[in-house]
């Protein structure tokens, strides 16, 4: 009876000793568990249904070796136009670039013929050039030597465009291409071989007539 009642003393006084350790394995299997991302703040670094204020990783800091962006030189790719993957080639390029008119120069160098503008295949249409958001300030253009066609549509309706320098190298003029601009005069070079249609109708800034190399095969220019 002793030993039965000694026995139940004991375990009466071990058994509250045990509560602390069954919560410690309890919050320990709980730590170890992967912790699950809050479903209401996108980016909260805390678990899920939890009760406290959102914690959101830093936005990284910018520091003064970061370079700054320009904002008067914008450039890309002008090149005849990849229907599969959809953008302008890089075997022609063109940079803008503030000029002393309160305006820009579109610049437009490489190798080979400019893109067409607007232009539709297989239901996918080139849509327009890079530059064309700036259209408006746009005054002058200048076409490198290596250059071989001034694309079609490219510079359509840019009533504020006054200068045009085209290359030796250029042998075609496309469609459109300087449609209801507002261009003051132009040079052909003499190994021009084409102009397409309409490419200068609507230049009613245009003074005297242009000169037409012998040979150029073309059609309702103006």
């Amino acid at each position: 009876m002793r030993k039965r009642l000694l026995a139940s003393i004991m375990a009466m006084v071990l058994l509250p000793s045990l509560f602390p350790v069954s919560a410690l394995a309890v919050e320990r299997d709980k730590g170890s568990e992967t912790p699950v991302a809050c479903a209401v703040t996108e980016g909260c670094t805390l678990q899920a249904g939890h009760e406290c204020e959102c914690v959101l990783p830093d936005e990284p800091e910018t520091t003064e070796d970061d370079p700054a962006p320009a904002d008067n030189v914008m450039s890309g790719n002008c090149g005849l136009y990849d229907y599969i993957n959809k953008e302008y080639t890089d075997t022609v390029k063109w940079a803008l670039t503030a000029n002393d008119e309160d305006g820009y120069t579109l610049t437009i160098f490489g190798n080979g013929p400019m893109g067409n503008a607007y232009i539709t295949e297989d239901n996918v249409s080139s849509g327009e050039p890079e530059w064309h958001y700036s259209r408006e300030k746009i005054t002058r253009v200048v076409i490198q030597d290596g250059v071989t066609s001034v694309g079609a549509k490219s510079f359509k309706n840019y009533t504020n465009l006054k200068t045009v320098v085209l290359p030796a190298s250029i042998t075609k003029i496309g469609q459109d291409s300087f449609y209801g601009s507002g261009i003051t005069s132009i040079t052909l070079p003499a190994n021009l071989t084409t102009i397409e249609p309409q490419a200068f109708y609507k230049c009613s800034s245009l003074n005297g007539t242009i000169s037409v190399p012998v040979g150029v095969v073309s059609e309702n220019v103006l």
